[in-house]
């Protein structure tokens, strides 16, 4: 047997064609997701020339549409922070995946009768898929090192995360179950440019970053701390959207 459940904050598309789980239109593909893929509209755009249809406008029915054409390595294609699982089923197999640097949590169990996710422990110790049992080394490091979660299992026994970066394949048929790393940053780059390019190449790359994700069907606002980069974002955002500027808080 193969559940999945869900329980959507939304924010790109309220209507009800956006809950999910949603599937396709052929009901071979299923997804789970939280998070936001920021740069959907363009994703979309290729996907159509592909010869895609949509009927929502979600980013959520991107996702399917990248994985029925690209397979895993739509991942690549992904700008954004996300968590989500999508089931196959003509190849029997559950997908589940993690944006590059973990912004959303996934977790996992894996025993001899049950393969479960959630974004949260609780739900596995909730549900009693598995005892309460506290892995002690995980616990020494967060108590006396203020570290935590730095390996695969998690501050529980038996629960373990799904590392940035990664992604997991659970065959339904054999039980197997495959981790995959899909991106990592190259230390080994040089740039040798002055101090005005790489200004202007911050300003840049960081205007485009918060353009995409002001893209939202509810409003958005501003937290600031006072510090010098959440102020520089709040600027760029009333230099983004001057006629939205008076909404910010």
């Amino acid at each position: 047997h193969m559940a999945f459940a869900h329980r959507r904050l939304s924010i790109i598309d309220l209507s009800e064609s956006g809950h999910q789980p949603m599937c396709d239109m052929s009901s071979n593909y299923w997804i789970t997701f939280n998070g936001e893929i920021f740069n959907y509209l363009e994703l979309k755009a290729e996907l159509k020339e592909k010869g895609h249809q949509f009927l929502t406008q979600t980013d959520t029915e991107v996702i399917l549409a990248a994985y029925k054409e690209w397979g895993t390595n739509c991942l690549e294609k992904f700008n954004g922070m996300f968590a989500l699982a999508l089931y196959d089923k003509l190849k029997q197999e559950v997908f589940c995946a993690r944006d590059r640097v973990g912004v959303k949590p996934f977790y996992f169990i894996n025993t001899s009768t049950t393969f479960a996710f959630a974004s949260e422990q609780k739900a596995f110790l909730k549900s009693k898929l598995i005892p309460f049992a506290i892995n002690e080394s995980q616990q020494i490091d967060f108590i006396l090192n203020a570290e935590l979660e730095t390996e695969e299992q998690s501050l529980f026994k038996n629960i373990y995360e799904l590392k940035p970066s990664h992604y997991l394949i659970f065959n339904l048929k054999t039980f197997d179950l495959n981790l995959n790393s899909y991106y990592d940053i190259n230390l080994n780059s040089n740039y040798h440019s002055s101090e005005s390019e790489i200004i202007d190449t911050i300003e840049s790359k960081l205007k485009h970053a918060i353009d995409l994700r002001l893209r939202s069907d509810v409003e958005i606002g501003s937290c600031l701390s006072g510090g010098l980069d959440s102020s520089i974002i709040a600027g760029m955002i009333r230099q983004l959207q001057p006629a939205k500027s008076s909404q910010l808080f």
